[in-house]
């Protein structure tokens, strides 16, 4: 999936590059089930960590590059895992300040 994303930023959104990123997002799409907060249920596993990138470097690259690839009408489960994963407090003591990452 990283590769795919990282494919579709240096890209520039190329749409070829856009939809296999799309493609790889939506498996993990279809791996959040339903009333989750996170992939193996309520509290944060192995995958959740694996996919930190999704959740919190890829905002900041879209953001710094204006290219938007995870979109919430797409994929609203994947954005709302996103959101429930930065903001568990344990997370978030760990992540470097957004607006500095972006600069």
């Amino acid at each position: 999936c990283i590769r795919a994303v990282f494919k579709a930023m240096s890209s520039h959104g190329e749409v070829q590059a856009v939809a296999e990123a799309h493609e790889q997002l939506q498996f993990l799409e279809n791996e959040l089930k339903g009333g989750n907060q996170f992939f193996g249920g309520d509290t944060i596993n192995l995958v959740d960590i694996s996919a930190s990138y999704i959740a919190f470097w890829l905002g900041a690259a879209e953001e710094a590059v204006g290219i938007k690839v995870l979109t919430k009408d797409k994929f609203p489960k994947l954005t709302e895992w996103c959101d429930n994963y930065i903001n568990c407090q344990a997370v978030k003591d760990c992540l470097p300040p957004r607006d500095i990452l972006v600069s």
